[in-house]
């Protein structure tokens, strides 16, 4: 039933968030394959997002579903003992292939709870974002809900 409760949140939020983003393209986001270390300052003006953007016809999609990110999450034992409830939002670049380039958290719960979200977006393939209908660079922005039962 938690699983369930967990990837219906997902869902709901994933779509609120696609369709809610303004069109604009970004350019000072990190494009590398590994997520940027917590508590580390990241140098933004070395970095290339050029054709990103986080509007597309057609929105990048988990392949196998919004389960394939959730089958990935595991609730930190550190924040179970401490009750700890609530979102990680993850901004996540998906390039033509569907392959997650960079992703970031954008909203923080804990080093723990963030660090596995954000690893398990890292893992996930996407379907690719499509634009006239043709496979696009896009952000997606992925909520990551922890909740205790």
């Amino acid at each position: 039933m938690k699983i369930i409760n967990i990837i219906l949140i997902l869902i709901m939020s994933l779509l609120l968030l696609s369709c809610d983003n303004k069109s604009e393209s970004r350019t000072d986001e990190k494009t590398d394959k590994k997520p940027a270390k917590e508590n580390q300052e990241t140098d933004f003006s070395i970095i290339d997002t050029t054709g990103y953007s986080d509007i597309a016809d057609i929105m990048p999609e988990p392949v196998g579903g919004i389960n394939a990110i959730a089958a990935k999450i595991t609730y930190p034992e550190i924040a179970k003992k401490e009750g700890l409830q609530g979102k990680v939002f993850i901004r996540a670049f998906v390039d033509k292939n569907g392959e997650v380039t960079y992703a970031e958290v954008i909203k923080k719960l804990s080093p723990e709870c963030d660090s596995v979200a954000l690893k398990a977006v890292m893992e996930t393939r996407f379907t690719p974002g499509k634009k006239d209908e043709k496979e696009v660079k896009t952000i997606v922005f992925i909520p990551i809900s922890y909740k205790l039962q």
